[in-house]
Protein backbone atom coordinates (compact mmCIF):
# COMPACT_ATOMS: atom_id res chain seq x y z
CA UNK A 1 0.00 0.00 0.00
CA UNK A 2 2.74 2.63 0.87
CA UNK A 3 4.21 1.52 -2.51
CA UNK A 4 1.06 2.53 -4.44
CA UNK A 5 0.99 5.69 -2.68
CA UNK A 6 4.76 6.54 -3.53
CA UNK A 7 4.14 5.91 -6.97
CA UNK A 8 1.06 8.36 -6.76
CA UNK A 9 2.53 10.97 -5.54
CA UNK A 10 5.32 10.44 -7.58
CA UNK A 11 3.22 10.50 -10.64
CA UNK A 12 1.19 13.37 -9.57
CA UNK A 13 4.31 15.40 -9.24
CA UNK A 14 5.27 14.81 -12.64
CA UNK A 15 1.80 15.78 -14.31
CA UNK A 16 2.47 18.47 -12.07
CA UNK A 17 6.25 19.65 -13.37
CA UNK A 18 4.32 19.10 -16.67
CA UNK A 19 1.28 21.10 -16.52
CA UNK A 20 3.43 23.85 -14.66
CA UNK A 21 5.69 23.61 -18.18
CA UNK A 22 3.00 23.78 -20.42
CA UNK A 23 1.76 27.17 -18.32
CA UNK A 24 4.69 28.11 -18.77
CA UNK A 25 5.02 27.82 -22.66
CA UNK A 26 1.47 29.31 -22.86
CA UNK A 27 2.66 32.47 -21.16
CA UNK A 28 5.87 32.69 -23.36
CA UNK A 29 3.71 31.93 -26.36
CA UNK A 30 1.04 34.78 -24.95
CA UNK A 31 4.13 37.48 -24.80
CA UNK A 32 5.72 36.22 -28.12
CA UNK A 33 2.26 36.79 -29.57
CA UNK A 34 2.15 41.00 -28.23
CA UNK A 35 5.69 41.31 -29.60
CA UNK A 36 4.03 40.70 -32.97
CA UNK A 37 2.14 44.11 -33.12
CA UNK A 38 0.40 45.04 -36.43
CA UNK A 39 3.42 47.78 -37.56
CA UNK A 40 6.10 44.81 -37.04
CA UNK A 41 4.06 42.89 -39.07
CA UNK A 42 3.18 45.34 -42.04
CA UNK A 43 6.83 45.93 -42.22
CA UNK A 44 7.18 42.15 -42.60
CA UNK A 45 4.57 42.08 -44.86
CA UNK A 46 6.34 44.43 -47.41
CA UNK A 47 9.44 42.80 -47.35
CA UNK A 48 10.74 40.69 -50.22
CA UNK A 49 10.76 36.94 -49.06
CA UNK A 50 14.45 36.29 -48.79
CA UNK A 51 15.12 39.33 -46.41
CA UNK A 52 12.44 38.33 -44.42
CA UNK A 53 13.83 34.98 -44.29
CA UNK A 54 17.06 36.37 -43.49
CA UNK A 55 15.24 38.49 -40.23
CA UNK A 56 13.50 35.69 -38.92
CA UNK A 57 16.71 33.13 -39.22
CA UNK A 58 18.17 35.54 -37.17
CA UNK A 59 15.68 35.97 -34.56
CA UNK A 60 13.86 33.83 -31.67
CA UNK A 61 11.77 31.33 -33.29
CA UNK A 62 8.79 31.93 -30.78
CA UNK A 63 8.66 35.53 -31.69
CA UNK A 64 9.24 34.68 -35.51
CA UNK A 65 6.37 32.07 -35.61
CA UNK A 66 4.00 35.06 -34.08
CA UNK A 67 4.76 37.49 -36.47
CA UNK A 68 4.66 34.97 -39.37
CA UNK A 69 1.27 33.81 -38.02
CA UNK A 70 -0.17 37.26 -38.59
CA UNK A 71 1.22 37.56 -42.41
CA UNK A 72 -1.14 36.15 -44.79
CA UNK A 73 -0.62 32.66 -45.29
CA UNK A 74 0.48 32.92 -48.53
CA UNK A 75 3.33 35.16 -47.93
CA UNK A 76 4.28 33.37 -44.82
CA UNK A 77 4.46 30.58 -46.97
CA UNK A 78 6.88 32.36 -49.40
CA UNK A 79 8.73 33.51 -46.63
CA UNK A 80 9.45 29.87 -45.10
CA UNK A 81 10.11 28.63 -48.01
CA UNK A 82 13.45 30.98 -48.32
CA UNK A 83 14.02 29.42 -44.41
CA UNK A 84 16.62 26.28 -43.87
CA UNK A 85 14.75 23.66 -43.70
CA UNK A 86 14.69 22.49 -40.17
CA UNK A 87 14.52 26.18 -39.12
CA UNK A 88 11.24 26.60 -40.82
CA UNK A 89 9.77 23.19 -39.50
CA UNK A 90 10.85 24.59 -35.97
CA UNK A 91 9.15 27.61 -36.43
CA UNK A 92 5.69 26.34 -38.18
CA UNK A 93 5.70 23.83 -35.40
CA UNK A 94 5.57 26.78 -33.02
CA UNK A 95 3.14 28.24 -35.14
CA UNK A 96 1.02 25.40 -35.03
CA UNK A 97 1.80 24.75 -31.18
CA UNK A 98 2.98 20.98 -31.77
CA UNK A 99 6.75 21.92 -29.80
CA UNK A 100 5.18 21.10 -26.69
CA UNK A 101 2.84 18.54 -26.87
CA UNK A 102 5.77 16.29 -28.66
CA UNK A 103 7.61 17.09 -26.18
CA UNK A 104 4.81 16.00 -23.34
CA UNK A 105 3.95 13.24 -25.10
CA UNK A 106 8.10 11.94 -25.54
CA UNK A 107 7.89 12.42 -21.62
CA UNK A 108 4.56 10.65 -20.66
CA UNK A 109 5.07 6.65 -19.26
Amino acid sequence: MEEMETRLRETIAELEAKRAETADWLKRREEAMKMADESVVAIYSKMKPDAAAAQFSAMDESGAAAILIKLDPRAASTVLNEIEANRAARIAAEMAGVGIRREIARSMP
